[in-house]
């Protein structure tokens, strides 16, 4: 493992698919850990472009490599404003966030021979974080296999485990707020267990028979004070619940919320699975 701490019958549609409303994206900011992983492995790795799939309304990776003197190009499905708007986007640091009106703009949607609204994307390192999970997983295969056409040398693929998340002295509270949120994620189709599958399922669905090398990585924290980022979460999975029509869960998570404010809490957060794949 590698430790980089710092200190009805109607499917309801997932996070990705209901957009993120403008309220949201402070928060989704401010969970910077990611980010870190992200940059700790490019740092590693020869590229002239990162194709972002799956971008989200997160600037600070297309922010660190246009530093890096780097094209940055982003794709979304879109982001809902609290306006009601949702917009399909695809940016670079020149068009951030600005809309093209992609008609298919999801990863697995884009034909990518015929480039996005007259804008052709260059090869590069594909980067997809925190995706796959809200995919069937028909979906992801063809996914994965889509943007192995945009794939320079490399393909990052990172998911949480969510079977990591333990505490020494807040098990209890840990454990409501784990059983909880994966009440929401089977509510919307989520896989939370993606993470501790990706590695297997990388090497099925995508490299077996193209001659293609797998290299598997496990980025953990230490177990210390998160507790800022678990109300957060909680937040974030009460208004989910709420649009999902969970309201008792809902209001299980205000409650929870409302001790965390009152006790910090001691775990070890979910943990952060990578698969890189190199082509050859």
């Amino acid at each position: 493992m590698t430790d980089i701490a710092q200190g009805g019958s109607e499917k309801p549609a997932n996070m990705y698919e209901r957009g993120v409303g403008d309220r949201e994206v402070a928060r989704l900011e401010s969970f910077d850990y990611p980010n870190h992983v992200s940059k700790f492995i490019l740092d590693r790795l020869q590229y002239n472009a990162v194709i972002d799939a799956g971008c989200g309304v997160n600037t600070t990776l297309a922010e660190y490599v246009a530093g890096k003197g780097k094209i940055y190009i982003g794709l979304d499905s879109g982001r809902q404003t609290d306006a009601g708007e949702s917009k399909a986007f695809a940016y670079t640091m020149h068009q951030k966030l600005a809309a093209l009106n992609l008609e298919r703009a999801r990863a697995y949607q884009i034909d990518i021979r015929d480039g996005l609204s007259g804008y052709k994307i260059p090869k590069g390192l594909v980067h997809m974080r925190f995706v796959l999970m809200h995919m069937s997983q028909a979906d992801r295969e063809v996914a994965m296999n889509n943007l192995l056409d945009l794939a320079d040398q490399h393909m990052l693929f990172m998911e949480y485990d969510w079977a990591a998340v333990r505490s020494t002295d807040d098990k209890p509270l840990l454990d409501r707020f784990m059983a909880l949120s994966f009440a929401v994620m089977e509510t919307l189709h989520v896989d939370p267990h993606i993470g501790r599958n990706l590695f297997g399922m990388v090497t099925e669905d995508l490299v077996r028979g193209k001659g293609m090398s797998v290299k598997q990585e496990m980025f953990v924290r230490p177990e210390g004070d998160y507790t800022s980022e678990l109300m957060m979460l909680t937040e974030m999975q009460a208004q989910m619940a709420g649009k999902v029509g969970l309201s008792d869960i809902q209001e299980e998570f205000l409650e929870l919320k409302e001790a965390l404010s009152k006790k910090p809490v001691r775990f070890v957060p979910a943990q952060i699975n990578t698969v890189l794949v190199t082509v050859h």
